[in-house]
């Protein structure tokens, strides 16, 4: 199940198969909540006025300053635009958001900022920046309004300075935060690390969260034995990773555990 936005060739594509699993199966409508999602996309890369606005209509969208911008926040804008249609559907709805960060904050702490824009090889590995980006995103419209994330976007797409981002974000996307929020985006993202932190739940019961596997399918009993699968990234090189897939085995009254199967596919 998947979707994408291509702002340089000028469609939205949206896969026929729905999801049957996981946090994209946590909607009313997959059409809708795909479709939400890329548009979101569309609107937030494709939007430039001003100069930038002239290289646009000169150029093409590929000119439009949001493409420069990190994945948290593209991502992040667009998972809470997926997640504003109703409170039965989008990724910040599903629960497993709210439940790894509060686990994660118990642990140790919110994710920090450089580990939402690169990507260390740790879970949740691809889905960080959809994860701490929407839940960011999430804390700004709680706390200075969601039109400001629509006047952040309009700001950006308007200013020459935008372009300047990859290489000196003070000038480009920490002016602009400082515009609509006030901050520039490291201290914003302290403050959301200290509100992920106060609103963290805390019981007896807590459990830490396991660093053995990263994916887990749901187990299936067989002749006295749980089975599932799991798999995780294996470092390949700067930058690059390949995934192991596992069958394992657990025999509950012992806890031993065996693989069964291993693979890369």
């Amino acid at each position: 199940a998947n979707a994408y936005a291509d702002t340089f060739f000028r469609r939205i594509s949206l896969y026929l198969y729905p999801p049957s699993e996981g946090e994209l199966a946590f909607t009313r409508n997959w059409w809708r909540a795909a479709g939400a999602h890329e548009l979101a996309h569309w609107l937030h890369l494709t939007a430039a006025a001003g100069v930038p606005g002239m290289l646009v209509r000169l150029f093409g969208d590929a000119y439009a300053p949001s493409h420069s911008v990190p994945d948290w926040l593209s991502e992040g804008l667009a998972v809470y635009a997926e997640s504003g249609l109703s409170t039965y559907e989008g990724r910040l709805n599903e629960g497993f958001y709210d439940a790894y960060l509060a686990v994660r904050v118990r642990g140790g702490g919110a994710p920090s900022l450089s580990q939402a824009s690169f990507l260390p090889p740790e879970f949740p590995e691809r889905r960080a920046p959809r994860l701490f980006g929407g839940e960011f995103m999430e804390y700004l419209a709680l706390t200075y309004g969601r039109e400001s994330l629509a006047h952040f976007v309009q700001a950006y797409g308007s200013s020459l300075a935008s372009y300047l981002s990859p290489v000196l974000p003070l000038a480009g996307l920490d002016r602009t935060a400082r515009l609509v929020f006030g901050k520039r985006f490291a201290l914003l993202w302290k403050e959301w690390q200290a509100w992920e932190a106060e609103r963290a739940p805390r019981s007896a019961s807590d459990q830490e969260a396991s660093g053995r596997y990263w994916s887990l399918s749901p187990p299936v009993f067989w002749k006295g034995s749980l089975y599932f699968t799991c798999s995780y990234p294996v470092p390949a090189g700067p930058f690059r990773q390949i995934r192991r897939h596992e069958l394992r085995a657990l025999a509950p009254e012992t806890g031993e555990e065996r693989v069964v199967l291993r693979s890369s596919s």
